[in-house]
């Protein structure tokens, strides 16, 4: 399991390691709606551009050109909601499994 740091900043942009390749990770607050967003490059090529974190679905499944599976957003106290405003850090995980994760879930 990979868990990818998010911070409480409303603009946020990181890079991360996941399975041997780096990925430009931001994430951003639409503080209109109060939902947060990714976006993924690699390489200056944006990949995704603006996904909603919402919980409990893969985030990258509807990518298929994404090598990336499996990542999830989970708000640690309550699994049923989706992280909205300055819910992130500490409550909010983003999480990238492995097959092993999934059969011990």
């Amino acid at each position: 399991m990979i868990q990818i740091p998010l911070g409480t900043e409303p603009d946020q942009v990181f890079d991360v390691d996941i399975s041997g390749s780096t990925y430009r990770v931001r994430v951003v607050l639409n503080s209109r709606s109060n939902i947060w967003n990714l976006s993924l490059s690699q390489a200056g090529q944006k990949l995704i551009d603006s996904v909603s974190l919402v919980g409990g679905v893969d985030l990258f499944i509807q990518y298929p050109s994404i090598p990336i599976t499996n990542a999830y957003i989970l708000n640690v106290y309550n699994q049923e909601l989706d992280p909205i405003g300055e819910e992130f850090g500490d409550a909010v995980r983003f999480l990238v499994l492995d097959s092993e994760d999934l059969s011990n879930v």
